[in-house]
């Protein structure tokens, strides 16, 4: 099977793993992010010493999933039953979703595993709560914290695995995705992700700081893509995953591209 055979497997097994009658008729299926499928994927296909690859790619998806649904939760104020609702069950299905995963993990035990995606789960719920609780903007710590939030269930993964050096490369890159979702949030085919800005405080209620947050957010979207282009020059290892990943158009254009693609298929 080809990488793209094998994911598109994961992602129905994963998708299979999910359906509950209830939650699939009366809310809406939750976000998978292929992204980070492929990054679990070729991390533990890479270390090489991982049988059961689907099921580790899936609990960690599982795990990324049900933080996704329940960043969906907000103290937004509710204009109808149907709202109160969907509310409850965005939370009931978040809590469905980590429910699967620690039952997973029981037909493949493995303790250090786990404990490395607890502390994860605990520092993203930690990067949550500072992001959310700034009460004046410090561009520099928004997009640490931001980018901690979108990469370190992968990174704490990679580094167990033994590719520590890969995870400046994958905060990058989350990163970059993160900040394309938030500039893309106003279109129609964005609308299952979250905006962090958005129900960001100090700048959902300053106009002004909502214009310096859109400025913020395409110098560091360009910085992003800059060091990332570099990295792709220096080190072809990353081929396979930006060949593969959702924003691989933005590192290419017309007359200049990035990626080796006989190294890609090869890889």
């Amino acid at each position: 099977m080809t990488i793209n055979e094998e994911l598109l497997d994961i992602k129905e097994k994963l998708k299979y793993t999910m359906e509950h009658p209830y939650l699939d008729k009366y809310s809406v299926r939750p976000y998978i992010d292929e992204d980070k499928l492929l990054a679990f994927y070729l991390l533990l296909k890479e270390n090489g010493s991982y049988k059961k690859v689907y099921d580790y790619v899936i609990v960690m998806m599982l795990v990324q999933i049900a933080l996704d649904t329940h960043d969906h939760v907000t103290n937004e104020p509710l204009k109808n039953q149907s709202q109160n609702k969907s509310r409850q069950l965005t939370v009931l299905g978040g809590d469905y979703y980590s429910a699967l995963y620690y039952f997973i993990l029981t037909n493949i035990p493995d303790l250090q595993m786990t404990k490395q995606i607890a502390k994860a789960i605990q520092e993203i719920n930690e990067y949550k709560m500072a992001f959310f609780s700034n009460d004046h903007v410090q561009w520099t710590t928004l997009f640490q914290q931001l980018g901690r939030i979108e990469s370190v269930l992968v990174t704490k993964i990679a580094s167990y695995l033994g590719f520590s050096g890969w995870t400046k490369i994958i905060f990058d890159y989350f990163l970059l995705k993160r900040l394309s979702l938030e500039k893309n949030k106003s279109n129609s085919n964005h609308n299952h992700t979250f905006s962090f800005f958005h129900h960001l405080d100090i700048v959902n209620k300053n106009p002004d700081i909502r214009k310096v947050t859109k400025q913020k957010i395409d110098y560091y979207f360009k910085e992003l893509k800059l060091n990332l282009e570099q990295t792709l020059k220096e080190q072809p290892l990353f081929n396979t995953f930006f060949k593969n990943c959702s924003l691989k158009l933005v590192f290419e254009s017309e007359d200049h591209f990035l990626f080796d693609h006989r190294l890609a298929e090869e890889g």
